[in-house]
């Protein structure tokens, strides 16, 4: 009985190792495929549908471990010439029990040194209405909450550069923000 008992747990060894190289070699493979041009290109045409811009990735890397994550470095956002963004890098971290089911459900983004220029006409049509800009920025960023699965987005070392004419510009630095929870639920001052 006792040499039953060995090739049993020879076998059950064995079947754990091959297991765990699969394993190991699937991630590695996904990780390449996450980084292909189809993918960088697909989230490129998915962003020009669904905004009125463009956006160019550099580099997209998975971790597995300690915890499951996806990092985007040197990601640039483009509204022509009235506004354009950069994110050197955004750290995305998906529910793990979400993932266990199959779903992409992120739970937290963070953006690190993630730079916003704007450029505004020198003259208006009409007089410049400082509640109207802020609606405006309010609708768009609950757009972007209400359109991306994310539960909370978390900003650091940003900053900004607004531009009115040829004048010079206004810069806001080590900018740090925070969004939590529902698009609903997101204010803007």
């Amino acid at each position: 009985m006792p040499m039953k008992l060995a090739r049993v747990l020879i076998f059950v060894g064995a079947m754990a190792a091959v297991v765990v190289v699969v394993l190991i070699f699937s991630a590695r493979g996904f990780s390449r495929l996450i980084d292909s041009q189809l993918i960088r290109d697909k989230m490129s045409s998915t962003w020009a549908k669904t905004t009125d811009g463009s956006l160019t990735i550099g580099k997209i890397t998975l971790f597995w471990f300690p915890r499951p994550n996806v990092v985007i470095e040197n990601a640039e956002i483009s509204f022509g010439d009235r506004a354009q963004g950069s994110i050197q890098t955004a750290t995305i971290y998906p529910s793990v029990v979400y993932l266990l089911t199959g779903r992409w459900i992120a739970r937290r983004a963070l953006l690190r040194a993630a730079k916003i220029r704007i450029r505004l006409p020198e003259s208006w049509d009409e007089p410049f209405d400082l509640e109207e800009l802020e609606k405006q920025i309010q609708s768009a960023l609950v757009r972007i909450t209400r359109d991306l699965p994310v539960s909370r987005i978390d900003v650091s070392d940003g900053s900004v550069e607004i531009r009115i004419g040829d004048k010079p510009p206004v810069i806001l630095e080590d900018v740090a923000g925070q969004t939590a929870a529902s698009g609903a639920e997101l204010r803007f001052e």
